[in-house]
């Protein structure tokens, strides 16, 4: 099974295939955005504000720390969240929920043996996801 292949499994069993899917492209898109710089800028949001190891418990294998949705938003910033929200029709509360669940996974997909992806790898990831499930 590929890597997006998992990833789509990831985001139709969380909570249905299309919200799910909606998010799961949203969170693609935003690490593909060269503001944020891919992984490696999701990484250095997280140690400014103190969750360093709980993203670095998702790269490569491991045990995953869990992240809560209030530690999501505190990440990714309320505007990012209700920018998603108004793209993908969830409730900013679903929004951190569903990105608390699929986001472990997601790095840890998009990091295999501790290796980061290009922002070009992220790029064609999302391509497939949109192919896979009709976005």
């Amino acid at each position: 099974m590929s890597v997006l292949d998992n990833v789509v499994e990831k985001a139709k069993s969380v909570a249905g295939a299309a919200p799910t899917s909606a998010l799961t492209n949203e969170l693609l898109e935003y690490l593909k955005s060269p503001e944020l710089g891919g992984i490696q800028g999701l990484v250095q949001k997280f140690e400014k504000v103190g969750l360093g190891p709980t993203i670095n418990s998702w790269i490569g294998a491991g045990k995953q720390l869990p992240i809560t949705p209030a530690e999501i938003t505190k990440v990714f910033g309320s505007d990012t969240i209700s920018q998603m929200a108004n793209k993908t029709g969830l409730s900013i509360n679903d929004i951190g929920q569903k990105l608390a669940e699929i986001l472990p996974g997601t790095v840890s997909r998009l990091t295999p043996g501790g290796k980061f992806p290009s922002l070009g790898s992220i790029s064609e990831l999302g391509s497939g996801l949109k192919e896979k499930v009709g976005l």
